[in-house]
C-alpha cells in the first residue's frame, strides 16, 4: 500500500474518530450505535485486519487505541498493532500544576493497560520514552512485557535522576533487528549479551561501564551493519575494539565536548573490512585508529578547531587520516584543516606525505570554505598530490565576507595550480 493511500485512509479515519469520540482515555469513551448508511468509513472497516493494522501503526499508540468505540469491527483492533508508542513529552509544559500529577497518573496507566489488554500477537515496533523519576520499576515491567511479543525494533529514551538498570532481557533477544538506547546514565550490561540478529544499533546519551562490559557488548552483535554512537561518555574506557566484519555504517559524534583540557580518552582501534561509510564529529578527545578501511567508503570528518589544545588534535587527526588513505571520498571540515595547519610547532607536510598515501583520493568536498592563506595552501596541497583526484567540489562560506573580485581571484589561482591528476575538475560552488 502506498504511503498516499495510508495518508488517506488515515485522515478519514481521524475524521470519523473526531465526529464519534468524546473523552481523553481508555474505557471513558462513548460510543455511537454505528456507522451511518453509505458512510465512506464503514467500507474502510471492510479491508483485512491485516491491512488496517499497518493503518493503525501510523497514528500514535493513544489514537490507535481510541479507534475501538468507532464499531465492532474496530472494538479489539488495536490489541494487534505491530507498533506501539508511548511518549510522556506532553507532560512537560505543565510540570508545576496539578494537572502534570495526574496526568503522570494516566499516562501509567494508560501504558499499562494497553500492555495487559495487548494479544499474544507479535510487536514489530515498541517504543518508550518518558522519565524514570515515574516509577523504575513500573518502567521494567512494560519493558519486559513488551519483550515477551518478539519485538524485533525497540527505541527507549529514558530521562533518569539515579542510577537505572534496564532488564537482562533487553540484552539477550534472537529477534531483535534494531535497537535504539538514549539514556543519560551509566549503561550497566548483564554478564550475557547476545543479539545474533541485531542489524542496527545506536547509543545515545549513556555512560559506557567499562571495557570489559563494552567489548562484550560489541561481540554479542555478530551480524551488525550500522552502529551509531551519539554524545556517549568514553571516559571510563581505556582500549575498545569495533571488529565486526559485517558492519558497513559507522557513526561517532563526539558532540558537544565537556573539557578541552582531559584529552586523555580511550583508544579506539576500527577493524571493519566491509565499512563503507563512517562518520566522525567531535574534539578526538579519544584516539581513533582505523584498519583496513574498505577502497569503496566514504568518510566524513569534521573536527572542530579548538585553541590551547592544537598540537595534541592535530597529532591525532593525522593518526586517523592516515587509516583513511584508502576511501575514494573523503569529507572533511574547514575547522579539521585549520586545526592541524594553523600549529606553528608543526610541520604539516612531513607528518603528512610519507604516510597519508593520496593515491586513491578520487573525489574531495570541501564546505564552508572561507578562503584563508591556510585552506587555500592545504587545496594546493592536495591538488597537487592526489594523482588520482578526479573532482575537487569548494563550497563557499555562507559566513565569508570575501567581495566577488577576491573571490575571483582566488578561483583563478586554483585553477591556474599545477595538478597532480590532468583529469581533475575543480568546481566552486
Amino acid at each position: 500500500m502506498s504511503d498516499c493511500c495510508v495518508s488517506d485512509i488515515l485522515f478519514r479515519v481521524e475524521r470519523s474518530g473526531r465526529r464519534r469520540i468524546q473523552g481523553s482515555e481508555m474505557g471513558t469513551l462513548e460510543m455511537e450505535k454505528g456507522f451511518e448508511a453509505g458512510d465512506e468509513s464503514d467500507r474502510i472497516g471492510l479491508l483485512p485486519d491485516c491491512i488496517l493494522h499497518h493503518i493503525l501503526s501510523y497514528l500514535p499508540t493513544k489514537e490507535s487505541v481510541a479507534t475501538c468505540v468507532l464499531s465492532k469491527r474496530w472494538r479489539y483492533l488495536w490489541t494487534s498493532v505491530p507498533t506501539v508508542d508511548f511518549d510522556d513529552s506532553i507532560l512537560y509544559s505543565s510540570r508545576l500544576d496539578l494537572w502534570y500529577q495526574i496526568n503522570v497518573e494516566s499516562f501509567m496507566n494508560f501504558v499499562e493497560k494497553v500492555l495487559l489488554q495487548r494479544d499474544a500477537t507479535n510487536m514489530n515496533r515498541f517504543r518508550l520514552s518518558c522519565r524514570v523519576c515515574f516509577n523504575a520499576s513500573h518502567i521494567n515491567e512494560w519493558i519486559v512485557a513488551a519483550m515477551k511479543h518478539n519485538i524485533q525494533e525497540l527505541i527507549l529514551c529514558l530521562f533518569v535522576e539515579e542510577p537505572f538498570v534496564l532488564p537482562g532481557c533487553v540484552f539477550d533477544s534472537k529477534m531483535l533487528t534494531v535497537m535504539k538506547l538514549e539514556m543519560n546514565c551509566t549503561l550497566q550490561l548483564p554478564p550475557r549479551i547476545s543479539f545474533p540478529f541485531l542489524r542496527k544499533l545506536q547509543l545515545c546519551l549513556v555512560t559506557f561501564p567499562n571495557d570489559t562490559m563494552m567489548q562484550s557488548l560489541f561481540s554479542g552483535c555478530p551480524s551488525l551493519e550500522e552502529l551509531a554512537v551519539l554524545d556517549c561518555e568514553w571516559v571510563n574506557l581505556k582500549s575498545i575494539s569495533i571488529t565486526i566484519p559485517s558492519l558497513k555504517i559507522l557513526i561517532i559524534d563526539d558532540l558537544p565536548f565537556c573539557s578541552v583540557d582531559d584529552l586523555r580518552g580511550c583508544d579506539i582501534r576500527i577493524d571493519a573490512r566491509n565499512l563503507i561509510f563512517f562518520k566522525y564529529s567531535g574534539y578526538l578527545s579519544n584516539v581513533i585508529n582505523v584498519f583496513d578501511l574498505s577502497s569503496s567508503a566514504l568518510a566524513l570528518i569534521h573536527i572542530p578547531n579548538l585553541c590551547g589544545t592544537q598540537l595534541k588534535i592535530a597529532c591525532r587527526t593525522l593518526k586517523l587520516f592516515r587509516g583513511l588513505k584508502n576511501v575514494s571520498s573523503l569529507r572533511i571540515s574547514s575547522g579539521t584543516i585549520e586545526g592541524i595547519v594553523c600549529h606553528q610547532d608543526m610541520d604539516f607536510t612531513v607528518n603528512l606525505t610519507p604516510k597519508c598515501n593520496l593515491g586513491r583520493l578520487r573525489k574531495i568536498d570541501y564546505r564552508n570554505f572561507d578562503g584563508t592563506q591556510i585552506e587555500i595552501w592545504f587545496l594546493r596541497f592536495l591538488l597537487k598530490n592526489a594523482v588520482a583526484l578526479e573532482k575537487m567540489r569548494l563550497f563557499w562560506s555562507k559566513k565569508s565576507f570575501l567581495d566577488p573580485k577576491s573571490r575571483e581571484e582566488i578561483v583563478n589561482q586554483l585553477q591556474s595550480d599545477p595538478r597532480g591528476s590532468e583529469n581533475c575538475a575543480l568546481i566552486f560552488a
